[in-house]
């Protein structure tokens, strides 16, 4: 879970390992810029604003690529904000 600016206020040891954080609580405060190039990051985020907005729900599957270069099969979840 994130807040409003993208931050995780919340994490579990899956999205840590997803995310090659060294654990969950190290993601607590960062953003996925600080896990992925900027073109990535920046697609998550419009994608979190606009179900936050109610706009869009949607679960993909996609290959993303962290900012080391490795790549990794991703699925994200994002569910519209109840109106």
């Amino acid at each position: 879970m994130k807040d409003v600016e993208g931050r995780f206020i919340v994490a579990n040891p899956a999205t840590a390992s997803l995310m090659k954080a060294t654990g969950s609580d190290a993601l607590i405060g960062k953003s996925d810029f600080d896990f992925y190039p900027a073109d990535i990051a920046r697609k998550f985020k419009v994608d979190e604003e606009k179900a936050a907005q109610g706009q869009i729900s949607y679960v993909i599957e996609q290959q993303v690529t962290h900012l080391d270069g490795s790549d990794r099969l991703a699925f994200d979840a994002q569910v519209a904000a109840a109106g």
